[in-house]
């Protein structure tokens, strides 16, 4: 589900094209309004701050989607919007399961915390992932 997310001192709303729901929780960037789009469970945590992602902010996003793809489950959960922005913003990247290792230096530059520690681009994940999914002697 892709939703919008509206963020200002008093409370933050998460709409989509159905339903309306009112979390009841303060969410602030510095002293401006904030105004993302997106599901928080992929969010970038540069976006979560109020600053223009770029395509690193991306591939975070497809980061999360092949950490779930690999884990079978998301890598930052929260009971509340505050609660998963924190996962983003603070917690370790997760370890993926023993089967999937050989993806966990791909995941670790994907989920970095910041930009500037990521892939620069979609061509330079690509080489990468090639690399890691052939292996010597398979």
């Amino acid at each position: 589900m892709t939703a919008t997310v509206a963020a200002d001192y008093d409370r933050t709303h998460v709409l989509n094209a159905v339903l309306a729901y009112d979390l009841g929780r303060r969410w602030k960037a510095g002293a401006r309004f904030v105004f993302m789009t997106g599901t928080p469970y992929y969010v970038c945590p540069e976006q979560i701050d109020g600053c223009d992602p770029d395509q690193r902010g991306d591939l975070y996003s497809l980061g999360i989607i092949l950490y779930e793809m690999l884990a079978g489950r998301l890598p930052f959960l929260g009971n509340n919007l505050a609660e998963i922005f924190q996962g983003h913003r603070q917690h370790p990247i997760p370890v993926l399961p023993p089967a999937q290792s050989r993806y966990q230096p791909l995941i670790n530059r994907l989920l970095a915390k910041k930009p500037d520690e990521r892939f620069a681009s979609a061509s330079q994940f690509l080489e990468a992932l090639n690399s890691a999914a052939v292996t010597p002697g398979e």
